[in-house]
């Protein structure tokens, strides 16, 4: 079995990081809650946002599934839009440009926030906090290399 770490495991794994990396450099408690509430408030932030998406997604397929039931019920033909995936509509060289693209848009958050927390802090310690961003524009770039090409021909083989 393959085990997926995604984003909540990324940020489980900072939010039991900082207490430990706080209580190691010895600070006061004012500064204690700063390094721990900041990042725990950043992170739930983050992940509402993320579980309303989901929340979202499920809600548009229930609808969907319900619309199929409907059609069923009534002995009507299922529209082929109901029944076909959800589709951007995009090829997959323009999927590939918009992966390539996101990459340059998280690789400057990347260098942003690094920057910033650098500057606001003074410790090159802050600089990890671009960290999750490079990954993440690093991710996309691989997306646009290998993963999105996967149905588009290559060199030669394009049809004229």
């Amino acid at each position: 079995m393959v085990t997926r770490i995604g984003f909540g495991g990324l940020a489980a794994a900072m939010a039991i990081s900082v207490p430990l990396v706080a209580a190691a450099q010895e600070q006061s408690a004012g500064e204690m809650v700063a390094m721990i509430g900041l990042p725990v408030l950043g992170m739930l932030f983050v992940l509402a946002i993320i579980i309303l998406a989901l929340r979202y997604d499920e809600r548009t397929d229930r609808r969907r599934v319900a619309l199929i039931e409907q059609h069923l019920d009534k002995g009507r033909e299922i529209p082929r839009e109901l029944l076909q995936p959800k589709y951007d509509g995009r090829t997959p060289a323009e999927r590939r440009q918009h992966s390539f693209r996101r990459g340059v848009v998280l690789l400057a958050w990347a260098a942003g926030i690094a920057v910033v927390f650098y500057v606001v802090s003074g410790e090159s310690r802050a600089l990890v906090w671009g960290l999750p961003f490079l990954l993440l524009g690093v991710g996309h770039f691989f997306n646009g290399v290998f993963l999105s090409a996967a149905g588009e021909p290559r060199g030669g083989d394009r049809p004229k």
